[in-house]
């Protein structure tokens, strides 16, 4: 489900998308503070 398909009760953020080596990487530019960012290990032999 894209973030944008949720009710805004539930996800009140603009979602923002950018390009990066033809990939789309959707990321909330929200608050104040440090940056997070927050990458899925795709690794298949990560946990091995």
């Amino acid at each position: 489900m894209k973030p944008e398909q949720y009710p805004k009760e539930l996800y009140p953020f603009q979602g923002k998308w950018v390009k990066v080596l033809g990939n789309q990487i959707h990321y909330i530019d929200e608050g104040e503070g440090q940056v997070t960012l927050q990458l899925p290990i795709l690794s298949k032999g990560y946990n091995s």
